[in-house]
């Protein structure tokens, strides 16, 4: 009976979350992508981030033995080919999978870097999952440049915060959830609206994260009273 009234609020929660409380969630990608790259031993590399076409921010947590949750989730962001533009974040989960986690309790911050059109399958359908149907390696983290991108076969790339995840090693795990109420409840729109349509507006908390994107990317900032009013061109389809 404990347990039945420990979770009940977190999963009230994650069905009824308010524009507020959705914009809260934007604001702590934005953390969590700060905590990877100021970390030497984590930090994605401008290079990559320069090539990439998308990017997931989740944060991944596991309970421990005897418990079974398991979950999370973040925002995802797409690159419109035209424009190099970002999309606004829209929100997802991660679907059930081990994505490598040991017994006993556990959270972790994940990056995936989709570095080819191939990799944006597990944001434009449903059951794609890491690993099975789309190939995703442990990204590189060291300096070396363009030269580099070359030698990336993968078309995601994983950075994380939690220990044993060596680059180059093949990642397996579950997949992307699109989190349809939540984008419902931001947006007024699906998650595949939000990324692909060129439609969705902006917000403070989007324009902040894309901008801190763009920051670790090297490329210029945009405005953020530029971005208030902007919508950009559509993306892939």
């Amino acid at each position: 009976m404990s347990l039945l009234l420990l979770f009940a609020p977190a999963q009230g929660q994650r069905l009824f979350n308010t524009p507020a409380q959705l914009d809260t969630k934007i604001r702590k990608a934005e953390t969590r992508l700060d905590l990877i790259q100021e970390n030497p031993q984590t930090r994605i590399p401008r290079y990559v981030l320069n090539h990439a076409i998308g990017i997931i921010i989740i944060q991944q947590f596991k309970a421990g033995i005897g418990i079974g949750a398991e979950g999370g989730g973040g925002v995802a962001m797409v690159k419109n080919p035209q424009t190099g533009q970002w999309s606004p974040p829209a929100f997802v989960a991660n679907a059930e999978g081990s994505y490598g986690w040991q017994i006993g309790a556990q959270n972790a911050v994940t990056v995936f870097c989709i570095m080819k059109k191939e990799g944006l399958k597990i944001l434009q359908e449903g059951g794609v999952k890491f690993g099975v149907d789309v190939r995703a390696t442990a990204g590189p983290n060291t300096a070396g440049g363009e030269a580099m991108m070359d030698n990336i076969k993968s078309p995601v790339l994983v950075y994380s915060n939690r220990e044993g995840l060596f680059a180059g090693v093949a990642f397996e795990g579950g997949g992307i959830i699109h989190a349809q109420r939540k984008n419902e409840s931001y947006y007024k729109m699906s998650m595949q609206d939000v990324l692909f349509s060129g439609m969705a507006p902006w917000t403070k908390a989007g324009a902040s994260l894309v901008n801190k994107l763009r920051t670790y990317s090297g490329e210029f900032e945009v405005p953020e009273r530029n971005m208030l009013n902007f919508s950009p061109a559509p993306a892939y389809r």
